[in-house]
Order: structure tokens, then sequence, then C-alpha cells
């Protein structure tokens, strides 16, 4: 038997019990944006529109004039520097969901979100301004709601 939740735990071994033992209990975690891991093409995707938007590219690949699929290319926004007083910082960085390569040399960077968080808009908007001469096209789709930049 599999107990999936603390509420399933306290049915078996009652209350008292389930409030000694539930710091220890090692259940899995709700995801914090209610998104579900999928797999896909043997590749375990952060959501199922991510996973969907994949195999669209995969099943058009040819008729979309697609050279490559990069998943989850990294960009530095701000590279690691050192403080005047020799403390050192972290690169900052963005992961977008994927970086398509056009045959016409076009490359065209995807994120597929649920929604939009705070942190989201800050890295976008710093990822366009740190790449804006490069030749690329920046594409969002949130709930499914296409758009470009």
């Amino acid at each position: 038997m599999r107990i999936r939740n603390l509420a399933e735990l306290e049915k078996i071994v009652g209350k008292e019990l389930t409030e000694q033992y539930a710091p220890y209990a090692n259940f899995p975690k709700k995801s914090k944006y209610n998104n579900k891991k999928t797999i896909f093409d043997n590749i375990t995707f952060d959501s199922q529109a991510e996973a969907e938007y994949y195999a669209t590219l995969k099943r058009d690949q040819k008729h979309l004039n697609i050279e490559s699929i990069e998943l989850q290319p990294k960009f530095t926004l701000i590279p690691n520097f050192t403080t005047l007083n020799g403390k050192r910082i972290r690169a900052c960085t963005y992961t977008a969901d994927f970086k398509i390569i056009y045959l016409n040399g076009l490359t065209e960077i995807v994120d597929v979100k649920g929604f939009e968080t705070l942190q989201y808009k800050d890295k976008r908007k710093q990822f366009l301004y740190r790449y804006e001469k490069d030749n690329f096209r920046f594409v969002e789709i949130i709930k499914g709601v296409r758009k470009e930049y």
C-alpha cells in the first residue's frame, strides 16, 4: 500500500501518530504552478502544454522548414562578476523552453507558460534588452495565446 498524503496516513495510524511522524514523511509535493510533468518521445517536459508544443514542432518539422530544435537553451543575462571588495556574484541566467533554428537562418526563442509570473516578466525584459541586436524572434505562448516580440 502506498500512502500519498497526510490524510491517508491519519486514516491508518490516527491523528496523534500522524502529527508525530508528519515531519519525516516524504510525500510527493504538489507543483507550485499546478503543472504536470509530461513525458513525450522519452523527454520529460515541465508541463503538458510544453510537451504538446514540442509534439507539434516534431510533427511539422519538415513543413515548417525547421533545421533544429534545442530544448531548454540557457542564456546569460548578467555575467558573474566580482565586486570591489572581492565578493563574487553569480551570473543571472534565463532558460527558455525551445530554441528553433529555421533553414532560412532565423532563430526563434519560445517559452510556453500557463501564466505570467513577475519573475518571468522581469527575465523576459532583461533577455530582450540583452539580445536585442541578435537575429531572433522571441515568442511566448501563454494559455495557448501566441505573442511575438
